[in-house]
């Protein structure tokens, strides 16, 4: 069986690439799971990843567009790569070209490089974010959202989705439900609704 995971770090990013990237390599994937608006350095045990793991057997295939798909850092890389190939799972990173069904000592340290970059980017990058921040500090600039001010309910990425979800939290649903029904984020509908509510109570 072959799955593939897709993840994207904000509501404003698609997985419509990453989807592309693996159906253009020409394999056939039986299960997709995707995270929406979920960041990579949550923990991979509550992400759809997991699920992919769980369900795998022996000789099945799970297939990423890249390797910083499976998680920002290098323990959490490793931690999904070991576990995988202890299960005899085979993890296929396209763009990176890499399969970790390969026991050779070249792709083993080609693995180990590679992840290490993505935690060295992801550092650069929070370190570059909090360089700029404290310079408009620096300068004055007040940071953060004005007090008081939310997107419009009829921007948010939920909203031609509203009857349905209305229906859904009727009839009990929780919020972890219908973001599993939806392929997002638990918070992007929580904070949907409330938005939702707050205005139809004007």
């Amino acid at each position: 069986m072959i799955f593939a995971y897709i993840r994207v770090s904000t509501d404003d990013q698609t997985v419509k690439n990453q989807k592309d990237m693996i159906e253009r390599a020409g394999y056939r994937v039986d299960k997709w799971l995707a995270d929406e608006g979920v960041s990579g350095t949550i923990d991979w045990t509550k992400r759809e990843i997991n699920v992919a793991i769980e369900e795998a057997d022996e000789g099945d295939t799970i297939i990423v567009a890249e390797l910083s798909r499976l998680g920002r850092s290098l323990k959490q890389i490793l931690e999904i790569v070991e576990l995988c190939q202890k299960k005899k799972v085979n993890i296929i990173m396209i763009r990176e070209g890499i399969q970790t069904n390969n026991d050779s000592p070249v792709n083993k340290l080609l693995l180990s490089i590679l992840g290490s970059l993505a935690e060295m980017e992801r550092n650069l990058i929070s370190q570059r974010t909090k360089d700029a921040l404290a310079l408009k500090r620096k300068n004055g600039v007040v940071l953060g959202r004005p007090v008081g001010r939310t997107t419009p309910v009829e921007k948010m990425k939920l909203y031609p989705k509203r009857k349905q979800i209305i229906a859904w939290r009727e009839d009990g649903i929780s919020y972890s439900e219908i973001a599993r029904r939806l392929k997002v984020n638990r918070i992007t509908v929580s904070k949907f609704v409330h938005t939702l509510e707050l205005k139809e109570s004007v």
